[in-house]
């Protein structure tokens, strides 16, 4: 089998636009071609596959007196599966609590294969909740997110009995149509998602055939138009999926830049590329101090997004910054073995960022939205950056580097200045910073630096309706004097306590005035046991949340 490396792919801007759309999710794309995954709003009537509902938890069935919902599943689901649920439940001996979920299995000539079922109070918050100061409590203890763990269910069913359809009654998304349905179907889009660009697989594997279809029963107030809108977060996600799972020798910077430019649309999405020529006059070394060991030269991409409507509201400018190590090595920080074998998703944030503004294009919100990418290899040569050099930054101010390997600050440093000088109101930026963000929180939540209370507070209740777990940490300013230097400005690391607080501290040298966000996503940005889907690799954290932001803000 021969691997097609993406280099080869990338000869000229337009391959790469071809290659782009092949790296898309093979189920979104294929969805836009009408091959697999239709989308069906109606009766269950006719519903084969498998069926995915809600009962009353055990804790509500005494107060609820209402019986139109059991009777509609009697009606529907019951008939297509030839049994009674709740007897079948009682015969197993299923549980009833509250956010449990059971996958009942039919065997006989029935048309279903099996019903998933959930339960759930209908006094439990609807969605993700309004705490802005515990996020933990804004996804999984709300019913979005009771929602996406029944349609995780029914992805792995679907996948596992070969199921035709998933049926989806209007039980699941009885309290807010609209949105439920949506975080149903967002989930199972992005349940599907499969990188096997390096596998020789069968042609009908590939080709997807085997995807379900899905319907929705039909409910007031829910529409195609609805659910469809989430198609472009989705191919987003999964476009950022695709960048980080790409091995390091087919994705550098100058292809990753390649990749940006294959996102431009029309007059509503401009990108741009500063090579080494253009960062030198520009004096970022912090860019070009990372990558000047490596043989594939460090670049600098800027994107922007300005809706085309005229009737557009004057919202304030977002500028969104992602680091962009396409491989790090450490440099002469060397990291270990183990420690390199998945740093080819150091690029993760870019990827976040750019997985954004693929998105944008089908989403046209009515706001405009910069990009800033710096991106380069960190790699070993007798060029290479050397543990006690001292870089002045595009900001002018001195850097003492202590540590090689903390060379994402290095980037991010001058990205986030000419941010901050280009007229953004807002600079958010996203970043697979440091493993003692790791330490703290985990594989599955990010840590959330902010220099303005509002700010953070809009992003820990978009995580949350998102489904993307975020964490507030404290910019501690006494800590700064942790990053002193006795002979330049500041030293790129601190003590070995609270480094992910000190790496944020930094990057806080840089910004200036302008209200800022630091997401470290080093922990949920790849997964090595694979995410609740079962999916391993890159996830496209951030894409969701910074959209969801986005949507906030243009909604009010």
């Amino acid at each position: 089998m021969r691997l097609h490396h993406f280099s080869e792919f990338a000869r000229t801007a337009g391959t790469v636009a071809r290659e782009s759309e092949r790296s898309r999710s093979a189920l979104v794309e294929q969805k836009m071609k009408g091959k697999t995954m239709s989308l069906t709003i109606g009766t269950l009537e006719k519903a084969k596959g498998i069926g995915v509902c809600i009962l009353p938890a055990k804790e509500a069935t005494a107060r609820t007196k209402k019986s139109s919902s059991k009777k509609r599943i009697l009606n529907a689901l019951e008939q297509r599966g030839g049994l009674s649920i709740e007897d079948e439940l009682r015969r197993r001996g299923v549980s009833s609590e509250k956010g449990s979920v059971h996958i009942l299995s039919i065997t006989g000539e029935s048309p279903l294969l099996g019903i998933i079922v959930g339960f759930w109070s209908d006094s439990s918050q609807p969605g993700a909740s309004e705490d802005r100061l515990h996020p933990e409590s804004s996804d999984e203890q709300s019913r979005w997110g009771f929602v996406r763990r029944l349609a995780i269910a029914a992805s792995k069913q679907a996948k596992e009995w070969k199921a035709g359809d998933i049926a989806v009654h209007a039980s699941v998304f009885q309290n807010d149509a609209v949105k439920e349905s949506q975080v149903f179907y967002e989930t199972l889009l992005l349940s599907q998602y499969a990188f096997d660009r390096y596998q020789d697989l069968p042609k009908k594997r590939r080709k997807g055939v085997s995807a379900p279809r899905v319907l929705f029963e039909k409910i007031k107030g829910l529409t195609l138009k609805h659910l469809s809108q989430v198609e472009g977060k989705v191919s987003g996600v999964n476009f950022a999926r695709d960048l980080v799972n790409t091995p390091a020798g087919d994705l550098g910077p100058y292809d990753l830049a390649r990749q940006a430019q294959s996102l431009r649309s029309g007059g509503s999405l401009q990108v741009k590329t500063l090579k080494v020529s253009e960062l030198e006059k520009k004096k970022m070394n912090g860019i070009l101090s990372v990558g000047r060991a490596s043989k594939k030269p460090p670049a600098f991409i800027t994107l922007r997004y300005q809706p085309t409507s005229q009737k557009r509201k004057k919202f304030p400018v977002i500028g969104l910054v992602g680091k962009g190590v396409t491989f790090d090595s450490g440099g002469l920080s060397i990291k270990t073995g183990t420690g390199m074998e998945t740093m080819k998703c150091d690029m993760a944030g870019a990827a976040a960022v750019l997985g954004v503004f693929h998105a944008l294009r089908s989403l046209r919100l009515p706001i405009e939205v910069r990009g800033y990418v710096p991106t380069a290899e960190n790699m070993i040569h007798g060029n290479a950056l050397r543990p006690g050099d001292v870089i002045q930054m595009m900001s002018g101010k001195t850097v003492e580097v202590l540590n090689t390997d903390a060379e994402g600050r290095l980037l991010l440093a001058d990205a986030l200045h000419y941010a901050s000088k280009d007229g953004c109101d807002i600079i958010i930026d996203l970043a697979t910073l440091t493993g003692a963000c790791v330490v703290a929180l985990g594989e599955e939540c990010a840590g959330l630096y902010a220099n303005n209370s509002e700010l953070k507070g809009r992003l820990l209740c978009a995580s949350g309706a998102a489904g993307e777990r975020l964490w507030h940490m404290p910019l501690l300013q006494n800590y700064k004097k942790l990053l002193q230097s006795p002979i330049a400005d500041i030293k790129n690391i601190g003590s070995r306590g609270g480094g992910s607080i000190t790496a944020a501290l930094f990057l806080e040298h840089f910004i200036g005035d302008v209200l800022w966000a630091h997401l470290d996503i080093a922990g949920p940005a790849f997964t090595t046991s694979g995410d609740e889907a079962g999916i391993k690799g890159g996830t496209g954290f951030g894409v969701r949340t910074i959209l969801a932001y986005i949507e906030q803000l243009v909604s009010e």
